[in-house]
């Protein structure tokens, strides 16, 4: 033990009273001395470690004397908490109601069987659903603008900058009881009565371009001999309509347009007329379908519309007895020009009526000196009464007029009407309607007479003296689509005509 090496010479001093005279204690840490000074050193330790151990006990628990510090901290925490307990509770933000659970949807009720429903009860249409995106929008069959027809007014309502549609009267039939000119049985016949598509773009606010095409009867530009019924391909329109105001409330069209006479020359689709055929006075009278070039100005009010323009005069040349003026139009295809015409038409509508008058008015010798000058008028007057939207009353009365018919019926080796006249009036009843589907039954009786006056000396032709009484139809499965089945019933004051079976299906979009 005595040669173990030591890395520390440990000491202890213990310093004697003052009053002792004996010599200090030394201890050198050396083997075999005395171990008293170190039990006392750690008797010393522990007595130490204990007082420290008390305080320390004393400074937490003791809250009178030994640790005030601690205490008043404790105090101060407490205080907080009971400030906290007797202060207002924060105003919470006011909430929604939660939303009320998703409701499962309720079955769909099954349809009453009706008591009446032709072509419903097989034929009939379910809701018709609505599609996100489509390539066309769909026709309000009674919008029309200054008489336009649904399918050709679209861009006067859509805020699409360019619009198209369709007007068809995509197949009729026919079926004429008696016996034809060679004393033959008529044959029945089918045909594309008319195929009409519009294209009209928004050039600027108050700047568009409007269009109409026409195929008629096939579109052939052939004359059928047998029928005597022409096809072909024509412009109907093509106009700027230069608008006054973005309110589109008048404005001036310059171009190929429809001819402002009669309740549905402007207007080409069967949806604006009962019947499978077009009203007797607006193809015997007023020379339907008249497109011609030419200038007019339109106003257009809530209340009112009226329209004036100036277009190319019809052709003296095409006249005949049996058809009046229907044969002097040129449709716009190089047409002379030499004569012009004035047109006008004015409409007064109110809730429950319309009132309406029309007049084209001109000379048609177009500088042939065997005419002299041809002047020519024709005009009507109509008047509509609708008491309710399932009821309608309408009365029309037709009137023309040709000066020089004499030298014209020389000429044309014919005999022509110095006058021409008619009445006709409707009735029509929408007496089955759900949801879009709806079905009317109209009536209607016309008389009209190419030959009310004809010139001194040439002999009127009884047979242009005619009445005619039309029964039918129209089932309409969507507002925009009819099928129509009407019968007439045809005379004159010559002979019995012969009677006519007609059917047809038409769509405007």
């Amino acid at each position: 033990m005595a040669n173990l090496p030591r890395t520390r010479d440990h000491r202890l001093v213990v310093n004697p009273r003052k009053d002792d005279d004996s010599t200090p204690l030394q201890y050198h840490g050396k083997q075999g001395e005395s171990f008293l000074p170190i039990r006392a050193a750690f008797i010393i330790f522990c007595f130490a470690t204990s007082a420290e151990a008390q305080f320390l006990s004393a400074e937490i628990f003791d809250d009178g004397a030994i640790a005030p510090p601690v205490l008043r901290r404790l105090e101060k925490l407490e205080q907080e908490i009971e400030t906290l307990k007797t202060a207002p509770a924060p105003a919470q933000p006011s909430e929604p109601p939660p939303p009320p659970p998703p409701q499962s949807p309720a079955p769909a009720a099954t349809r009453p069987t009706p008591t009446f429903a032709p072509f419903a009860l097989t034929f009939a249409l379910p809701p018709q659903e609505r599609l996100t995106e489509k390539p066309w929008q769909p026709v309000d069959p009674g919008q029309t603008y200054t008489g336009l027809g649904p399918s050709a007014a679209k861009i006067y309502f859509s805020k699409d900058n360019v619009t198209w549609g369709m007007s068809a009267d995509f197949f009729s039939f026919v079926d004429r009881r008696g016996l034809d000119s060679s004393g033959e049985p008529n044959v029945d016949r089918t045909n594309v009565a008319a195929l009409s598509p519009t294209l009209a773009t928004r050039l600027h606010r108050r700047l568009l371009f409007n269009s109409q095409f026409l195929f008629e009867n096939g579109g052939s530009e052939s004359s059928n001999t047998v029928t005597l019924q022409k096809g072909q391909a024509v412009v109907l329109q093509a106009y700027i309509d230069w608008l006054g105001t973005e309110k589109m409330d008048y404005g001036l069209r310059i171009g190929h347009q429809l001819i402002p006479v009669g309740t549905v020359n402007t207007s080409q689709e069967s949806l604006t007329y009962f019947g499978v055929l077009k009203p007797e006075l607006e193809r015997e009278i007023v020379p339907s379908t008249w497109h011609e070039n030419g200038v007019s100005f339109w106003v257009r009010r809530p209340q009112a519309e009226f329209q004036i323009g100036i277009f190319n005069s019809l052709n003296a040349e095409g006249f005949r007895g049996s058809s009046f003026l229907a044969g002097g139009r040129s449709h716009g295809q190089d047409a002379p020009a030499d004569d012009l015409m004035g047109t006008a038409r004015i409409l007064l509508k109110w809730r429950l009526a319309e009132l309406g008058a029309s007049i084209a008015a001109g000379q048609s010798a177009q500088r042939t000196v065997a005419y002299r000058h041809g002047t020519f008028g024709v005009g009507e007057m109509h008047l509509r009464l609708k008491p309710s939207p399932r009821v309608e009353f309408f009365l029309q009365a037709a009137q023309g007029h040709l000066v020089d018919a004499d030298s014209i019926s020389v000429v044309n080796s014919t005999v022509m009407g110095e006058k021409a006249r008619g009445a006709s009036g409707h009735v029509a009843v929408n007496f089955w309607k759900r949801g879009e589907q709806s079905l009317w039954f109209y009536g209607r009786h016309s008389k009209f007479d190419l030959h009310d006056r004809v010139p001194g000396g040439m002999a009127r032709d009884n047979s242009l003296n005619k009445t005619q009484s039309t029964l039918g139809f129209s089932y309409l499965p969507l507002p925009n689509c009819v099928v129509s089945v009407d019968y007439a019933f045809k005379k004159s004051s010559a002979r019995d005509e012969e009677d006519e079976l007609n059917l047809g299906a038409s769509i405007s979009f």
